[in-house]
């Protein structure tokens, strides 16, 4: 029997569009719902700190997005195991004979087993929905905050900042020897 796996959907999760704008942030450029405006064209767009805040918040998404894969794949793997421990404890229940001591101690070593892959998959189960919530979040405020125009030359200055941020950073820890 499996244990009952909650599971909030969301269209993220799954790699559906989200309804940032009419076409709603992908699993790409969380932008391209976004209008980029030339600096000359006159409409109210994100300023720099908001557009700053957006894109790092585009980051977490993806370090959100790839933890919650990992995790996915994790819980489908754990989930096969216990599937064919499963299996093989209703064979093996089926074919027992109760007066066959090393055939009791092979089913009661199949039920320890079956036990402990349970407990690691529900182990799992909350962290996977935890990523799920933050992953919500995450979108809401994305939704919420980051849908209005920005200027192209803007989310130019922004790309190039965190750019320069991480090669400082990847510098700073090889010259530690940090890995």
């Amino acid at each position: 029997m499996n244990p009952p796996m909650t599971v909030l959907v969301t269209a993220f999760a799954v790699g559906l569009p989200m309804a940032a704008t009419a076409s709603g942030p992908e699993r790409g450029d969380m932008f391209r719902g976004s209008q980029a405006v030339g600096d000359a064209d006159g409409r109210a767009t994100m300023n720099l700190a908001t557009l700053r805040g957006c894109v790092a918040l585009e980051y977490e998404l993806r370090d959100l997005r790839s933890r919650n894969d990992s995790a996915r794949i994790s819980l489908e793997v754990a989930e096969g195991r216990m599937r064919a421990i499963d299996q093989w404890v209703q064979v093996m229940k089926q074919g027992l004979d109760l007066h066959d001591a090393r055939a009791v101690d092979d089913y009661n070593g199949k039920l320890a087993e079956q036990a402990r892959l349970t407990d690691d998959y529900n182990a799992r189960v909350d962290p996977y929905n935890r990523d799920l919530e933050a992953i919500d979040a995450a979108v809401e405020r994305f939704n919420a905050d980051c849908t209005l125009p920005y200027r192209e030359s803007d989310m130019r200055t922004v790309r190039s900042e965190r750019e320069a941020a991480l090669r400082a950073a990847m510098k700073a820890r090889d010259a530690t020897g940090e890995r």
